[in-house]
């Protein structure tokens, strides 16, 4: 799994997980990539510093501003855009692809929806001009862990 930090045109900065810079690029070339902020298509990678040049060959990790190692930096990412989506959107459950398609075609209120879908139905809106975004499992809640 790898951990990029994107940008959309509109400056938005978010966080994308992918199998490898294969996917990334896959995604971002077939306009799957949209920011959760404001759906903007035109995303691309920060540049990050994971690790700086000093002399020669030898290589030395960046000090992290943030008191948080990575894995738990990323685990409190998602659980805030979930609590973002849950507070922002309505949730239409299983009832999703097709309160998608209503919102594309003028049927109902054009608004923030979320809920699920299979692989199947996410491709037949693909297919159909609807895009949708798919957000990483929710993490179990701080309390419910050992």
């Amino acid at each position: 799994m790898i951990i990029y930090d994107l940008c959309c045109d509109g400056a938005h900065q978010f966080e994308g997980w992918f199998d490898n810079i294969d996917d990334f690029e896959q995604q971002r070339t077939d306009g799957l990539l949209t920011c959760p902020l404001c759906g903007n298509a035109e995303v691309r990678r920060l540049p990050t510093a994971s690790h700086v040049k000093t002399t020669g060959h030898e290589l030395v990790s960046r000090p992290s501003t943030n008191s948080l190692n990575p894995s738990e930096s990323s685990v409190e990412f998602v659980r805030e855009l979930h609590k973002y989506v849950e507070t922002n959107y309505d949730n239409v459950g299983v009832e999703f692809s097709e309160e998608a398609r209503r919102i594309h075609r003028g049927h109902a209120e054009e608004r923030n929806i979320y809920g699920s879908a299979t692989p199947e139905q996410v491709s037949a809106l693909r297919e159909e001009g609807i895009h949708t975004l798919s957000l990483p499992a929710k993490p179990p809640a701080k309390d419910k862990l050992n």
